[in-house]
């Protein structure tokens, strides 16, 4: 049996009980799969759900009681049918919500697969690595200088 308060939810695929846990450790092989950090992916999920995200968020949440299975098993688990996807998508936002309360609405967006056609402000990659040089420098507009005097 799942214990809600731990961020467990569990499934069943094909006669299968799995039990996925998102603590910090499931957290960390998300952010280790994925090259990203977990706020960066609940952001992901929330706005352009992946299938890599899902899958990645699976795996990592059933590792903790399913220590043998692989990221390609935890993918081949949304294969079973459309029912057994969608009870998958409703334990991952069940695990999030109760691992994370204050993202209750990330994780639901998640487990519909819905989100909106516009990112959230401040999500998305930087457009350079930090510290480096800007690539061009701003211009003057052609005018003469103004006496500042």
């Amino acid at each position: 049996m799942a214990n809600r308060r731990r961020g467990e939810a569990s499934f069943t695929v094909d006669g299968v009980s799995y039990t996925i846990v998102l603590d910090h450790n499931a957290f960390a092989e998300v952010e280790d799969v994925l090259d990203v950090n977990i706020g960066e992916l609940l952001a992901l999920l929330a706005t352009k759900q992946q299938v890599r995200h899902m899958r990645a968020l699976l795996f990592a949440g059933l590792r903790e009681k399913h220590p043998d299975i692989t990221l390609r098993d935890a993918g081949n688990l949304f294969s079973a049918g459309k029912e057994e996807a969608e009870a998958i998508g409703r334990a991952v936002a069940q695990a999030l919500e109760q691992s994370l309360p204050e993202l209750k609405d990330a994780a639901a967006k998640a487990a519909q697969g819905a989100g909106g056609d516009r990112p959230l402000a401040g999500t998305g990659m930087r457009s350079s690595a930090p510290g480096r040089k800007p690539v061009s420098s701003r211009k003057p507009s052609g005018k003469k200088p103004r006496d500042r005097s």
